[in-house]
């Protein structure tokens, strides 16, 4: 494992963050691991990290009326944490699960609140982070709201093949809101279309 993605990924959106940071900054971030199926917060725990991961792949997901609900899937070079629980230090309301072996890069609360006060890049990188978060849940919400699951399934298959693979059906079919049977249903209809 090492610090190369997260750099690389840093200075795509601040280049001009400079060296020293980075160095700093490398020597209070943890690397870790996750076995596929392990937890990486459960509803109660403490949020103290914002993680990136360099390797693999996890779920959010909410458990309603005994049925789980999927949030949402994060990959290689994204950001992974149960944001309300960090920000405002309060417990986890929803389970992060590891979908794959993963590999990951975490940084403490104490030392992104001391970064964001002594450097401003940092804060520009955390805003950046921050703002494709918020434009990452509207347009989930938006997609809930306002088209067909056949729509949102036509939406990943498009945008995001790489999740159709990775990602049990099962899944998939609660992450756009329908029954596993309805979405083998527009699969069908997606390949009846096809020929």
């Amino acid at each position: 494992m090492s610090f190369q993605q997260i750099k690389s990924f840093y200075l795509s959106l601040v280049p001009e963050l400079p060296e020293e940071i980075w160095t700093e900054l490398q020597t209070r971030a943890v690397l870790d691991v996750y076995k596929k199926g392990e937890f990486y917060i459960t509803p109660g725990e403490q949020e103290n990290y914002v993680t990136f991961i360099n390797k693999g792949g996890f779920r959010y997901y909410a458990m309603i009326d005994d049925k789980e609900q999927i949030c949402d899937f994060m990959f290689e070079n994204e950001y992974l944490s149960e944001y309300g629980s960090f920000l405002k230090q309060t417990p986890a309301t929803v389970y992060i699960q590891a979908l794959e072996d993963s590999e990951v890069v975490k940084i403490h609360y104490n030392d992104v609140q001391e970064f964001y006060n002594r450097y401003a890049q940092f804060q520009k990188f955390g805003r950046l982070i921050a703002e494709n978060f918020l434009l990452s849940i509207i347009e989930r919400s938006n997609s809930l709201l306002s088209s067909t699951p056949e729509d949102r399934y036509n939406y990943l298959a498009e945008n995001n093949p790489q999740l159709l693979q990775r990602v049990p059906q099962y899944m998939i079919a609660s992450y756009i809101g329908i029954t596993p049977e309805a979405l083998s249903r527009i699969r069908k209809r997606m390949v009846y279309s096809l020929i």
